[in-house]
């Protein structure tokens, strides 16, 4: 997977110490943590900090009831951070992860700053290969004119990492939350990952993982068909049925569903699908998500779906 991503970094000829001992330096003193209260019913917790070559930032926002239904609510929301945070994108070879921290419920921002702090490290010594690489490359490249060289020099690209776990509705029954990730590490562009949304039942705090019931992605493929050409429409294109099963980029005719768990809008009258960057349409598309009237599915719904309106 690093491979893919550092595809566009030239092979490196030399180790630039002191470069990376100046840009070690020059992020002392701007690491910054901060506890701020949302609405009172929520905290969120965050982690930030940057360089020339990095910026990073991580953020959670999690319930402030005592109850069994909060606390398990932020096990469940605490958990997927460490997932979204611990990926192994810290090496080349993605064998380095950062070692998991015990979490404590007291102390939530010590532990948000111990990953903050974990993954700019590692980053940042990435980032600085893929410097050091392209300074070599420039300083091979006898084609080059030395303002070429420079002004190729002063805009090599800052690598990014920003992840945010943020409460997004909040309904009767049930609250949603939102974990996604931005990162960009020197390619042609960068990426948007993450669980996407999470649906807990607040009178038990359990997590919900399915809305659908099995075995109805046929059923449903005239309502996603009809979702996905509302999106594009939104977006200036109109498109007809086979106009759209010429754009999306999937193997046969058969749309799958979102490997993202659908949700309910506020009002739960609508079940929103999310689709993931390349999961069936090109990075040019974006991620694409519609809604579609609970009323027209509603025969398709678990019965835990069903229950939560």
């Amino acid at each position: 997977m690093m491979k893919t991503l550092f595809s566009n970094i030239a092979t490196s000829k030399g180790v630039m110490s002191l470069i990376l001992v100046m840009a070690l330096c020059s992020c002392v003193g701007k690491q910054m943590a901060k506890v701020t209260a949302s609405d009172g019913s929520t905290q969120i917790y965050s982690f930030k900090d940057s360089c020339q070559h990095l910026t990073l930032s991580f953020s959670i926002e999690l319930p402030n009831g005592k109850d069994s239904a909060s606390l398990q609510i932020c096990d469940s929301l605490v958990a997927e951070f460490v997932r979204g945070v611990c990926q192994p994108w810290y090496s080349e070879d993605g064998n380095e992860k950062i070692p998991e921290r015990e979490y404590n419920r007291d102390d939530v921002q010590a532990f948000v700053d111990y990953y903050g702090h974990a993954a700019y490290e590692r980053l940042l010594k990435m980032a600085m290969k893929d410097y050091e690489d392209r300074m070599s490359y420039l300083a091979d490249d006898t084609t080059m004119t030395p303002e070429d060289r420079e002004r190729i020099k002063n805009d090599v690209p800052m690598w990014a990492f920003d992840y945010a776990i943020t409460k997004t509705i909040d309904a009767p029954a049930f609250v949603v939350y939102d974990a996604h990730a931005y990162c960009y590490y020197g390619g042609a562009h960068g990426g948007v990952t993450g669980a996407g949304a999470m649906t807990f039942d607040k009178s038990k705090g359990q997590k919900m993982e399915h809305f659908l019931q099995d075995n109805v992605t046929l059923d449903l493929q005239p309502y996603i068909r009809k979702g996905l050409i509302q999106y594009y429409k939104e977006y200036g294109d109109t498109l007809t049925d086979a106009q759209l099963s010429e754009r999306l980029q999937i193997e046969g005719n058969v749309i799958p569903l979102p490997q993202q768990t659908p949700h309910f809008n506020a009002n739960a009258d609508s079940l929103v699908f999310t689709y993931g960057q390349y999961e069936i349409a090109c990075y040019a598309d974006g991620m694409p998500s519609f809604a579609i009237p609970v009323k027209d599915i509603l025969k398709y719904l678990t019965s835990e779906a069903a229950n939560l309106r």
